[in-house]
């Protein structure tokens, strides 16, 4: 009897001592995140500046408006000072893509100067998109499938997006051919970030892209949880961008093709 009644106050103070922890995350200083691309199909050639929030507040970056961003064609020597016709969006109106070509970026923004190369890969046509339907546990999935042929010529790199009436998907998806160079590709585009219905017009965009930009999206898909061992820590993905900024600069090809769901 004694021990148990020693027992029970004992437990009735271990309870007493409970307190409630808070949490103190440390607040970081905002960092420069620029996203640029150069493509060879239409005038989505751009460059989107913002800057990190801390992670208890919104998902809104705020833009930066006091930049000055330059794009070279490094091949052709042809340079354009890029304007901005949205707060934090600088568009060029001289330069389209060309594969092959290469291209230099350089933004400064309050005297520090962030820079980044890239070459246009070639361009390897998207041959055809359909999409294949999935009944498992009584629920169907529908997922877009884009048909290529790789090269033959090893170190090719794709990019694929998803356009559900007319709207882009926001999962990252890529792939490399080092297991299926030179063969014909039927790529099944795995997105949960959407569910596509009978009626929906589907549209798949086809980016050949350079290892550096694959390396930068696998980065990203693999935070986003897709492949990913979820015993590895998050880490900011790398990026070609010199000067410490977060994002990347890509010069890519683009092809685009739809299929409406029956």
């Amino acid at each position: 009897m004694v021990r148990l009644l020693l027992f029970i106050t004992l437990a009735g103070c271990l309870v007493s001592c409970v307190d409630v922890i808070h949490l103190d995350l440390n607040e970081t200083a905002p960092a420069l995140v620029i996203e640029g691309r150069i493509n060879d199909l239409d005038s989505l050639s751009e460059v989107r500046i913002t800057q990190t929030v801390d992670v208890d507040n919104t998902n809104e970056f705020p833009p930066v408006t006091n930049a000055l961003v330059v794009l070279e064609d490094q091949t052709d020597g042809v340079r354009d000072t890029l304007t901005q016709p949205f707060p934090g969006v600088y568009r060029t109106s001289k330069l389209r893509g060309v594969p092959g070509h290469r291209y230099g970026l350089r933004v400064t923004v309050n005297e520090q100067v962030y820079t980044a190369q890239a070459t246009m890969p070639t361009k390897v046509p998207l041959e055809a998109v359909g999409y294949t339907t999935d009944n498992r546990l009584h629920e169907t999935s529908i997922r877009t499938v884009a048909t290529f042929t790789d090269p033959a010529t090893p170190g090719n790199y794709y990019r694929f997006i998803n356009y559900q009436n007319g709207l882009p998907s926001r999962t990252y998806f890529v792939r490399s051919d080092v297991f299926t160079n030179g063969n014909r590709i039927e790529q099944t585009i795995r997105d949960e970030n959407i569910t596509i219905e009978t009626g929906d017009t589907m549209v798949v965009e086809m980016q050949c892209i350079e290892k550096a930009v694959f390396d930068y999206f696998n980065g990203l898909a693999q935070l986003q949880g897709d492949n990913i061992n979820q015993g590895v820590s998050p880490t900011n993905p790398p990026s070609n961008l010199s000067g410490g900024a977060l994002g990347y600069f890509s010069a890519h090809t683009v092809d685009r093709k739809g299929v409406t769901i029956r």
